[in-house]
């Protein structure tokens, strides 16, 4: 739960499904800056509508990520509580998953938030992806950023596998997609954790 208070009533859900691409995404090197090191870099996002969130972490692209800390603090907005990984375990084994790689997520474009990428689910329950779009409140639209920080913290590689599949958490929350990291204990990704899931977008 660390370092993400400002997370209360920033939230969000997802989807996914894409074309292959070369060996490694463009990208920029994480790095160490300078700048504040704590998540209440991002605590401003609390009182915006999610268009000024979008527009506000655009201008801040540069920044976040070339911050490690930062990237790890966005990591940390969509990941699973104990509580709601252990719904997702429960239904996983029925669940109709859908793999992808993060060469296949990322697409080769590089950390930022000009565009970002929709996860979708038919009526069948197939997940497919758009790797290059606009952040739209109508859609589960995750960021670049989250899967460059997901890289980072984890030591991906652009093998790395992600199942996606539909979780019904019941009550106001519903069904949505939520994601896991091949062989990485407990990486479950979706909404924010605090306090629990909430049926809110976050462009982070």
């Amino acid at each position: 739960m660390k370092r993400i208070l400002f997370l209360v009533g920033i939230t969000a859900t997802l989807f996914v499904g894409c074309k292959k691409e070369k060996d490694e995404p463009k990208s920029k090197p994480p790095v160490q800056t300078s700048l504040e090191t704590d998540c209440s870099f991002f605590s401003v996002l609390e009182s915006m509508t999610p268009a000024e969130r979008v527009n506000w972490l655009k201008d801040k692209e540069t920044d976040i990520c070339e911050s490690n800390d930062y990237l790890e603090c966005i990591g940390e907005s969509h990941q699973l509580d104990s509580l709601h990984i252990s719904i997702v375990e429960s239904q996983m084994a029925t669940a109709k998953i859908k793999t992808f790689t993060l060469r296949e997520i990322l697409n080769e474009q590089e950390c930022s938030y000009s565009k970002y990428i929709a996860f979708h689910v038919d009526s069948t329950g197939d997940i497919s992806i758009d790797t290059n779009s606009d952040f739209d409140t109508n859609y589960s639209c995750y960021s670049r950023p989250l899967f460059y920080g997901l890289q980072k913290k984890h030591n991906l590689t652009t093998a790395t596998e992600f199942k996606f599949f539909e979780v019904d958490f019941g009550g106001s929350i519903g069904k949505t997609v939520v994601f896991k990291i091949e062989n990485i204990t407990n990486a479950y990704f979706d909404y924010s954790r605090w306090p629990t899931l909430i049926p809110a977008k976050n462009p982070l």
